[in-house]
């Protein structure tokens, strides 16, 4: 195309200007028609091959049923409570800690009733040592259940 401008530059008829330029044009045309009939072309290969898959592709979509999905609500709604549950046995037994800290700077710490305040101490430990286990049974308890119920649709619960 570049070579033909530079004829026209050089040969100054009007008739062979035209003509150039039409050639041109006819070859743009050309080109673009080409370039259309290859999108349809394209377009319907690929409809074809749409069909054919989807025709082909008789796998049920895998779902669950009210209940699992009830189920996972819970199991949700229970993760997030054992989450609060967590950062609130975190708290005490800092507090629990940090009270102990306090006993043993101050001055006389022998004029407390250090036995009962350390039983009492201890004992709390133990609840909130228990009360976390709990939660780490019941965590892992809801996970067998909601693996089960995505084993059964054979998703993952990462997908």
């Amino acid at each position: 195309m570049a070579q033909t401008l530079i004829v026209l530059v050089h040969n100054f008829h009007a008739s062979n200007i035209l003509q150039a330029l039409e050639e041109c044009i006819q070859t743009l045309v050309e080109e673009i028609l080409t370039l259309e009939y290859d999108e349809d072309y394209g377009r319907a290969v690929e409809e074809r091959i749409w069909d054919r898959v989807m025709a082909n592709n008789t796998r049920p979509i895998a779902t669950i049923c009210d209940q699992h999905l009830e189920m996972l609500t819970l199991i949700r709604v229970r993760a997030a409570m054992r989450a609060e549950t967590r950062e609130r046995i975190m708290e005490e037994a800092s507090f629990i800690m940090e009270t102990l800290e306090n006993i043993l700077h101050q001055p006389y710490p022998h004029l407390l009733p250090l036995g009962t305040l350390l039983q009492g101490m201890e004992q709390r430990m133990q609840d909130l040592v228990a009360e976390m286990g709990e939660v780490c049974i019941e965590e892992q308890h809801d996970t067998h259940i909601s693996n089960a119920i995505w084993g059964e649709t054979g998703v993952s619960e990462e997908d």
